[in-house]
């Protein structure tokens, strides 16, 4: 079990969502200190959303 010092770090482990990472350490610090911008995208041509979606919405 890793304690995580950033929020977003500590929420994302306590969901379940992180299996491993290149510099926990390294994003940690980062995280704790400066907001992380992340996007989203999905494609409104489309005839409906799939699995991988999902992901980004939960």
């Amino acid at each position: 079990m890793t304690n995580y010092q950033s929020d977003l770090l500590r929420l994302l482990n306590d969901r379940g969502y992180i299996h491993q990472l290149t510099d926990a350490d390294g994003l940690d610090a980062l995280a704790s200190k400066t907001i992380i911008p992340g996007y989203i995208g999905f494609d409104a041509t489309a005839d409906s959303l799939h699995v991988g979606n999902l992901v980004s919405i939960m």
